[in-house]
């Protein structure tokens, strides 16, 4: 009787201790809800834990899309009832918020992270509506009066330019003086006509869009550029037509030129880039400025070669190769801030391979095609024909011909900037559907659907295949969502299976822009359990193309072109400029451009206030693809599976003698974000026998066994 009454004892605490042995203070509910809407900013946010937690090690914090918090720091654990969290926030306007929560359990010390999102107003549409489809109003010229305007104020710019720094010094040397040579003045007269008669045509076609005149003026930044260019267009045609080749009525019209070239990024696709405009622009800008240069400059040689032809060859030679030599650094330097800043547009207004096949895409290819002949034909030129201008006689006709060539490039160039500006951005046109990427582990494929791609609610669709045929209705699938752009922890999100074999996710909210990644569990009969992840981009709210890359890696981006810019004027003056004025002025310039370069990668970079939240340890680098889960394998068969066993259990050969025993991974995985797991691989699991691999195992090698331990199950 005694011993029947000890079993039934042993019975009893056998069935509650797992209760309390694997005690872990997980979110129980939360006002306000996850993946819920409120109408009004609430003032406090509230979580209710399953078991109390330690105050000292738990916290709540809450972030707006862009990744800045919004509470009051001051997060803390309700005295009466240690299972309640609060954190006040500050009057929140109409959006997506992330709630990230990280807690202690004081019971049992064990540490657990999680984050879920809630809106506020109107911000939760549901996205499940039929999306109108928008129909382009811009007319079919407008990409040629676009072209008009881009080129009569380059030429005129760059011609001017051209004339100041390379033409006037030329002929003041011996084999060119006395030559009627001197700037013709009808390059920038017809330019600038030009350009005047096409900001005319464009306002024209502004106010056929709808809108009278005078709201197409007043309203919008558009019309305000409009006038500021139209104004300084004005003005620098006035200077040059008084000034009659006057040395300060020439830096008077370039100044105003340059000016009113600039209002072009004012009013362009880089003024729309929200969150980074300021880079765009300061881009586009220089770009800009950069074309006029080049554009103008071999107009202006052009001309120059033509009147050229009434000099006797030897003096024709010696004069154009020293026009030649004198205008070729000056264009490698334009040439090289028009590449810089060229990729740097290619990225934040295409941003994606697939998004070439756009009409903006192929716009930019066009545009690409023509640079790269330039840049072949300039090489010739420098090369060859300027070499041929000192020794061979009758070789000046060579210079004439590869520089109409590049004229002609130019124009075709400038032709497909006129389109690149009238076409929607590639981003924004690729991917309009959603968001839309596949992965592979074995015979397993997983495609993952995220429609709309933006902030807020989302419908996630799953569509699995095993050997090209869909799950049996047996088969089990789940799916792990997760910020990749900071440690915030992740969650399980219920799906259900329709009809065909799909499974869905509705009302998902994805509350921060920039990189999530997505777990896709799937266990079937006869099989072993795989995983499949993939990492997607996620928009700003109302944003259906590709998402920008973040401030702060955009700005990161921006330094380093800084910096390469400068080392290429740097390079420029020590090969053509050495011991002369010129390079003198060009090694202070590069070298504070370098200075300026590395404030913005380590200082305004690094320290960003807008970058996404840094919160917690680590991220995780790397997707779970099928190789870094075989690699993984490999490594926790090497080194982990003779303590924790085959399954994870902690059955392995060693594990009696242990104490505490090894854990049960496939029960801890769930409740740790990847940072913690690689934390605890790298340096040891403090008062357990678990060993620190620093040293032994590189970072990838701990990234793949912890998405390798993220398959475990628990039988």
């Amino acid at each position: 009787m005694c011993g029947a009454l000890l079993a039934v004892a042993a019975v009893s605490v056998a069935l509650v201790l797992p209760a309390v042995a694997s005690a872990h203070a997980n979110l129980d509910r939360a006002e306000p809800a996850p993946d819920s809407t409120v109408a009004t900013s609430p003032a406090t946010v509230r979580i209710w834990f399953t078991e109390p937690v330690v105050a000292s090690a738990s916290g709540i914090e809450v972030y707006d899309s862009t990744g800045r918090r919004v509470d009051h720091h001051d997060s803390r654990v309700d005295l009466a009832d240690p299972a309640l969290m609060t954190v006040t926030i500050a009057a929140l306007t109409d959006g997506t918020y992330t709630v990230a929560w990280r807690n202690t359990s004081s019971a049992d010390g064990h540490p657990l992270r999680g984050t879920y999102a809630f809106m506020v107003g109107a911000a939760g549409t549901a996205p499940s509506a039929p999306r109108a489809v928008a129909v382009s109003a811009v007319p079919a010229v407008d990409p040629f009066v676009r072209w008009a305007v881009l080129g009569g104020l380059l030429v005129a710019l760059g011609a001017e330019v051209f004339g100041l720094l390379v033409l006037a010094p030329v002929l003041d040397l011996r084999e060119a003086r006395g030559a009627d040579l001197d700037l013709d003045r009808r390059i920038t007269g017809v330019a600038l006509a030009v350009a005047l008669a096409g900001s005319l045509a464009q306002l024209a076609l502004a106010a056929r869009a709808g809108p009278d005149l005078a709201v197409v003026l007043t309203e919008g930044r558009w019309g305000a550029m409009w006038l500021l260019r139209t104004a300084l267009l004005g003005i620098a045609g006035l200077a040059w037509w008084r000034g009659g080749g006057d040395r300060r009525a020439v830096l008077a019209t370039v100044a105003l030129l340059a000016a009113s070239s600039g209002t072009l990024a004012f009013a362009s696709h880089a003024a729309a880039v929200r969150g980074l405009a300021v880079t765009a622009v300061g881009n586009d800008l220089v770009h800009t400025l950069a074309a006029a240069v080049w554009t103008g400059g071999l107009v202006a040689l052009l001309a120059t070669a033509l009147r050229a032809r009434a000099l006797a060859d030897a003096r024709r030679r010696a004069v154009l190769h020293a026009l030649a030599r004198r205008f070729s650094p000056i264009a490698m330097i334009a040439t090289g801030a028009l590449l810089l800043t060229g990729l740097y547009a290619t990225w934040l207004q295409v941003a994606a391979w697939a998004a070439f096949a756009t009409p903006y895409g192929w716009a930019v290819i066009a545009k690409a095609a023509a640079y790269v002949l330039l840049i072949v034909i300039a090489a010739v030129n420098l090369l060859w024909v300027n070499r041929r201008l000192r020794a061979v006689p009758g070789a000046a006709p060579a210079l004439t011909v590869t520089v109409a060539a590049e004229v002609a490039l130019v124009f075709a160039a400038l032709l497909a900037a006129g389109f690149l500006t009238s076409l929607e951005p590639a981003r924004e046109a690729a991917g309009q559907g959603g968001r839309r990427a596949e992965a592979i582990s074995g015979s397993l494929r997983v495609a993952v659907e995220v429609s709309p791609g933006s902030l807020g609610a989302n419908r996630i669709e799953l569509h699995v295949t095993d050997r090209g045929r869909p799950l049996p209705d047996s088969g089990n699938v789940t799916l792990r969502v997760q910020y990749a752009g900071a440690d915030l922890g992740a969650r399980e999100v219920p799906l259900t299976r329709d009809a065909s074999g799909v499974y869905v996710a509705e009302g998902i909210v994805l509350s921060l822009v920039g990189p999530w990644q997505f777990d896709a569990g799937v266990s079937s009969a006869g099989s072993f359990d795989r995983t499949a992840s993939v990492r997607l981009p996620i928009a700003a709210a109302g944003v259906t193309g590709i998402a920008l890359p973040a401030e702060a890696t955009a700005l990161l981006a921006a330094g380093w072109q800084v910096v390469v810019l400068a080392l290429l004027v740097l390079v420029v003056a020590e090969a053509f400029w050495k011991s002369t004025r010129t390079g003198k002025v060009a090694n202070w310039t590069g070298t504070a451009l370098v200075v300026a370069g590395i404030f913005m990668v380590y200082g305004i970079g690094h320290f960003h206030q807008g970058s996404p939240p840094a919160v917690g340890a680590r991220v995780n680098p790397i997707a779970n693809s099928e190789e870094s889960i075989a690699a993984g394998r490999a490594l926790y068969t090497q080194h982990c599976i003779t303590c924790h066993g085959p399954g994870g259990l902690g059955d392995g050969p060693l594990a009696a003698g242990m104490n505490p025993p090894p854990a049960s991974l496939p029960l801890h995985m769930p409740l740790h974000p990847d940072g913690d797991i690689y934390a605890f691989i790298e340096g040891g699991f403090p008062g357990s026998a678990m060993p620190a691999f620093r040293g032994g195992l590189t970072e990838q090698q701990i990234w793949s066994v912890v998405n390798y331990l993220r398959t475990l199950k628990a039988p």
